[in-house]
This record gives C-alpha cells, sequence and structure tokens, in this order.
C-alpha cells in the first residue's frame, strides 16, 4: 500500500515510464517555521520490497539559474527494506526563510518493481507566508482615518 492504494507487483513491464500513483504532500508555514508530513507505505505481500528515492528532474527556477539553489524538504532519502506485513511511516520536513511556493518530485523506486515498472511519485508541495505583523495597526489607522473624516464633516456643518 503506497499511499492508501494498492501497489501490486505485476508480471510485465508493459506500465515503464507512467505514473502508476501519484501522492502529493502539502505543507503551509509561517517564513521561519518548519512543518512535518508523513507518507505511509505497507508491505502487504509475501516478499521484502527494496526501496529507494530517486529525486525527478525539474526545470530551473530564476535562483537556480544564478547558482543558488537552496534546499527547503528535508527527508531520510537513504534506501531500505521494508519486510513483508511491515509498515513504514516517511517524515517529509519543510522550512523555507523566503515566501513563496516551493516543490520537488521524488520517485520511490522499488525491487521487486510493483505496478508493472510504473511510477510511485511523490510531490512535496510547500507554501511558505509572510506573518502580517502590522495588521492591527493598520485596523487602527483606518478606524482613526475614518474618525477624523466624520470629525471634519461635523465641523463644516
Amino acid at each position: 500500500m503506497f499511499c492508501g492504494q494498492p501497489a501490486r507487483w505485476i508480471n510485465s513491464s508493459f506500465h515503464q515510464g507512467e505514473v502508476g500513483i501519484a501522492a502529493r504532500v502539502t505543507f503551509e508555514i509561517l517564513v521561519g517555521e518548519k512543518a512535518e508530513s508523513w507518507l505511509t507505505v505497507s508491505n502487504n505481500g509475501t516478499a521484502a520490497v527494496w526501496y529507494d528515492w530517486r529525486r525527478q528532474s525539474q526545470p530551473l527556477t530564476f535562483q537556480e539559474k544564478k547558482g543558488t539553489r537552496t534546499q527547503y524538504f528535508y527527508f531520510n532519502t537513504r534506501s531500505g527494506v521494508i519486510l513483508p506485513g511491515e509498515t513504514r511511516n516517511f517524515s517529509f520536513i519543510f522550512k523555507s526563510s523566503n515566501a513563496g511556493i516551493f516543490s520537488e518530485t521524488w520517485e520511490f523506486g522499488t525491487h521487486p518493481v510493483l505496478l508493472g515498472g510504473a511510477v510511485l511519485q511523490v510531490t512535496l508541495w510547500g507554501i511558505a507566508v509572510y506573518e502580517d505583523i502590522t495588521a492591527g495597526l493598520r485596523d487602527n489607522l483606518q478606524v482613526t482615518q475614518h474618525l477624523g473624516q466624520r470629525l471634519q464633516a461635523l465641523c463644516f456643518w
């Protein structure tokens, strides 16, 4: 089971290059904070499943073209084995010191190959926003301006 969907072994490779199961792990944080989310993978079969993580290429962002590549997502990318009857919870962490929308796509590779070679894909999607710390001051200023306008209107009558 990959994100609650069955990912079974199929005795063929007809689906190689296709996306079999696409999971999205979404985060929303204030700049400077971090968030954690989990992805669950269970082996309901009778054979051990070896896995590894492979980052899928994406078009370069403007910052990456400038030569500065920043890491926003953190997780254990080491390979491993899931034995029959075992469940693994993979932890993903998102952190950013800049506001923006960030994403990475990873392939969860397995041996034996599951879903006839179709890709088990995980997209990490993070949104970082600045906290609006001046909202209260802005509201007070608007109230003050409104009262000032009303007072001016009263003085002219």
